[in-house]
């Protein structure tokens, strides 16, 4: 058995801007204004419609939260009724859910974090730059990344100061995923997927993959999903002692945008163009969604 193999696929009309799992179902953002989720067969899907383009889904237990271009940011049930209304106040690029709380990252380099009573608890203010991508540790670290801007800055939630930050001096970062409470995944624009310790802010392992990173997922501390621009997805495992090896890498039908992990497969939102512009583009690739089997899951 091959140890990544593409067991489904949708089509889908509009390009994918980001992909979720809620609810049991699979849910898919794109910039036709639509969100849409899908039956466990694949077959047969609906679709909520919003005012402007939803550029980020996340969900906890039992919310899903859509995140909108003009910075309104949505919570939906499972009926797809909205109990949850807040506005970041300027375009929401990233949203993720941890918990109780909501962080929303907007285009002028700030995030603010929202409990479930729509109140905001704390804003976090870093640099005046449209971010690129964020995480949460399970104990409340944050990492950030920022367009045009070498450095990741790591900050402690608790005290709302910037701990520490890591600094590329060759490239620019696209992606930052906590792998550990003290370790840090980075994919950048010159295709380097590296693993750096938060605590010393040196590198101690990298993986050259030869095209911009579009996407990472972490599937458990010893094995990671890519995507590149160039329409492939390596899986990367991690021994015990932080080396990486690319395990396999296939070419698939468009740019992988985002993943997410649902009912023991993950599942992939493949775009012909880049998430949410249009810099990246291959204009022979198809919008769509695939289904991953991983060999060790």
């Amino acid at each position: 058995m091959n140890p990544i193999a593409i067991v489904k696929a949708k089509k889908l009309k509009r390009p994918p801007t980001s992909i979720c799992s809620a609810f049991g179902r699979v849910y898919v953002a794109t910039k036709g204004r639509r969100v849409f989720y899908f039956s466990d067969d694949g077959k047969t899907s609906k679709s909520i419609k919003f005012a402007c383009q939803v550029n980020s889904v996340c969900s906890n237990n039992d919310t899903l939260f859509c995140a909108q271009a003009d910075g309104k940011i949505f919570g939906l049930n499972e009926a797809s009724k909205s109990i949850f209304k807040v506005s970041s106040g300027d375009s929401s690029i990233i949203c993720s859910a941890f918990c109780e709380d909501l962080f929303v990252a907007d285009g002028n380099g700030k995030i603010t974090v929202f409990g479930t009573n729509s109140l905001v608890k704390n804003s976090y203010f870093i640099e005046s730059l449209s971010v690129t991508d964020f995480d949460i540790s399970k104990s409340k670290i944050l990492a950030v990344s920022f367009q045009n801007s070498q450095k990741i800055c790591i900050f402690e939630t608790s005290s709302k100061k910037e701990s520490t930050s890591v600094k590329l001096s060759e490239d620019y970062p696209e992606i930052c995923k906590i792998l550990a409470e003290d370790q840090l995944v980075i994919g950048t624009t010159k295709g380097l997927v590296s693993i750096f310790s938060m605590i010393t802010k040196k590198r101690i392992s990298f993986c050259k993959l030869g095209s911009k990173i579009a996407s990472v997922h972490i599937i458990n501390r010893n094995l990671l999903l890519v995507g590149t621009v160039n329409s492939k997805i390596s899986l990367i495992s991690i021994s015990d002692f932080n080396k990486m090896d690319i395990v396999e890498k296939i070419d698939v039908d468009g740019i992988p945008v985002d993943f997410c992990s649902h009912n023991g497969v993950v599942v992939c939102a493949l775009s012909r163009e880049s998430r949410l512009g249009r810099w990246d583009l291959n204009r022979k690739a198809h919008n769509q969604i695939i289904h991953l089997k991983i060999d060790s899951l």
